[in-house]
């Protein structure tokens, strides 16, 4: 039995618009292989910037947390051919059982390394993070933490790509709740 999603404050998913999702997903997947054999991407280039955005849902640890969301922009610097250097600023926010919120924002800089595939590249990031974070009960404080994951980038044009992400965020816990997450998104990225 299917439940409601809940994605958000007043944002609820049944069980009907997660076959359309679904759906969607796999018209689009079974759309793009002729496409992938159209385009070759002009990033990841040494001296290249990209800019990027992203939105998606958060999975904080611990109990207790409802799912949240989060949304991030970025800019890259290539320091080398496939390896960039990220600066991102991003906001994630989610409910407890209670209606009590939990919020982070943070200023993450990570390594990027691509792993040259064509019109589709996955690749993989990880590094230091400065968050802010105010817990369901307590004041709003500092942490210092870490991030690592990795996404797939699907290049539509020799200058732009659909991205998508799956983020680990470890940090100290905060009023002894927890304050790491697991984010998931989808984006959009330009290279000039």
């Amino acid at each position: 039995m299917m439940q409601t999603l809940r994605a958000g404050p007043g944002i609820r998913m049944g069980p009907g618009m997660v076959k359309r999702l679904l759906v969607l997903c796999s018209l689009l997947g079974a759309a793009a292989p002729p496409a992938l054999a159209q385009v070759t991407p002009a990033a990841g280039e040494k001296g290249r910037f990209a800019a990027g955005f992203d939105a998606g849902a958060t999975f904080p640890f611990g109990s207790g947390y409802d799912t949240g969301w989060t949304v991030d922009g970025s800019l890259d610097y290539y320091v080398a051919r496939f390896l960039a250097i990220r600066g991102s600023a991003g906001y994630a926010d989610s409910t407890t059982n209670l209606a009590d919120s939990f919020t982070r924002a943070s200023l993450l800089a990570s390594a990027v390394f691509q792993f040259p595939q064509g019109a589709v590249r996955p690749y993989a990031r990880a590094g230091l993070g400065v968050y802010v974070v105010s817990p369901p009960v307590g004041s709003t404080r500092g942490r210092l933490g870490l991030h690592a994951g990795g996404g797939l980038e699907w290049f539509f044009n020799p200058r732009t790509s659909v991205t998508g992400e799956l983020l680990l965020q470890l940090l100290p816990s905060a009023e002894d709740r927890s304050t790491s997450s697991l984010d998931l998104t989808a984006g959009i990225r330009h290279y000039f």
